[in-house]
């Protein structure tokens, strides 16, 4: 949903980057495979996304996306384990 479907009060209570669709980048997930395919690919994109936000550094990514260093680095290791 982005921010011009929702009321001016509504709107006016987001941040910069929430639901304005600017500047955010998007991950298109197929929605006709198993959920456990889907929620590794939405992962995978949000680590990516996350350390070239934070210019590489695995701390300041897992910060950003709110989990602890060493979550990030056990999803980072599953991940790269599955290639």
């Amino acid at each position: 949903m982005l921010s011009a479907n929702l009321s001016p009060e509504i709107a006016a209570t987001l941040g910069p980057h929430e639901g304005s669709g600017e500047g955010v980048e998007h991950a298109v997930i197929a929605l006709d495979q198993p959920m456990t395919i889907a929620v590794e690919q939405l992962e995978r994109a949000q680590l990516q996304h996350a350390l070239r936000v934070c210019d590489g550094h695995a701390g300041k990514a897992a910060a950003f996306l709110g989990l602890s260093r060493k979550w990030f680095y056990l999803k980072q290791r599953r991940y790269r384990d599955r290639r």
